[in-house]
């Protein structure tokens, strides 16, 4: 999480204890994400994060992309960036994978129970699609 929001400010002549703030924020986020956020956007919207990516890579990105906006402001030896600029480029970037990944999820939803997984078992939504046991050869326990 720490390397994805530093990912943004890294070009800018920042300190090692703000390099480390960064860090240390990014990761608090993920954390709560993970615990807190990720169970409620589960139960409320009905998002399935199953590897936590939002938690990992989204919040964190945008916590750095705000950082991004932020830092060039308080350096006072600074004429890197331009806040407006990182600022629309974050808001570009949330559109364009907001609406690519809903799109996604509404053509999966269209296939969802039509096909058959590998050993020819009918797939019933969520119930076998997260099943290892109908597409690999699982050891058993």
């Amino acid at each position: 999480a720490g390397g994805v929001a530093i990912g943004a400010t890294a070009n800018l002549d920042i300190s090692p204890g703000v390099a480390l703030a960064i860090g240390f924020g990014a990761g608090a986020i993920s954390c709560v994400g993970y615990n807190r956020i990720q169970d409620w956007l589960g139960e409320k919207i009905g998002l399935h994060d199953s590897c936590g990516i939002n938690n990992l890579h989204g919040m964190p990105s945008i916590f750095g992309a705000i950082m991004s906006a932020v830092l060039p402001l308080v350096i006072t030896d600074s004429n890197e960036g331009n806040p407006g600029y990182q600022l629309a480029g974050m808001c570009m970037t949330l559109v364009i994978s907001i609406f690519t990944g809903t799109l996604t999820g509404f053509l999966l939803k269209q296939f969802e129970d039509k096909g058959l997984n590998r050993r020819g078992i009918k797939s019933y939504g969520s119930k076998t699609a997260m099943d290892d046991a109908a597409f690999w050869d699982v050891a058993s326990p």
